[in-house]
């Protein structure tokens, strides 16, 4: 599994690997703070995209096959096509989770997709609240969802400012708003 973007929502899928028993999980991010962050939470290697070939690495990583699957949390043209072209060409699936601005475009070759490629979009992970909070409490309950560890920031409404700020400079995990 590689995940490009580990701020929250891909925080959140590096404890999803973990939980589903991914025995390689990939995070790829440009921030070492967040690349450290994720490493606690289960991350087994980490890829600096600021210094590294990503595509690159990860298949070196995988010993030239390719993640099983990709999760893209970023919302940037070039990470969402980098999740495409890092996984294995026979069966794997590149998520996209990341919002990219109005009207632009990502570009794939799509003779990959004949060859068993596949990419899908997420919104919400296409949770069921009503099927999918009961296990996410048991989770959490259980340990094996670390929630608290996540928030990196606590703020007040009126700053909420700030978060908007940590969240462009990648510096936040996730961002509580106490009141």
């Amino acid at each position: 599994m590689a995940i490009f973007g580990v701020g929250g929502i891909g925080l959140s899928a590096v404890q999803g690997a973990v939980i589903a028993g991914a025995s390689v999980i990939i995070a790829v991010d440009i921030s070492a703070a967040n690349l450290e962050r994720a490493a606690s939470f289960g991350a087994t290697h980490k890829v600096n995209a600021r210094s590294q070939d990503a595509v690159a690495a990860i298949k070196e990583i995988t010993g030239g096959k390719g993640a099983d699957a990709a999760i893209e949390a970023v919302g940037r043209k070039q990470t969402m096509e980098q999740a495409y072209e890092c996984i294995k060409t026979a069966g794997g699936i590149a998520v996209l989770v990341g919002n990219l601005p109005f009207e632009e475009k990502i570009s794939i070759d799509p003779f990959h997709l004949i060859l068993g490629k596949r990419i899908v979009g997420s919104w919400g992970g296409g949770t069921v609240p009503d099927k999918d909070f009961p296990k996410y409490v048991e989770l959490y309950l259980s340990k094996k969802l670390n929630l608290d560890s996540m928030i990196t920031h606590r703020i007040k409404l009126d700053e909420v400012d700030k978060a908007f700020d940590w969240m462009e400079k990648g510096e936040a995990g996730r961002v509580l708003i106490e009141f």
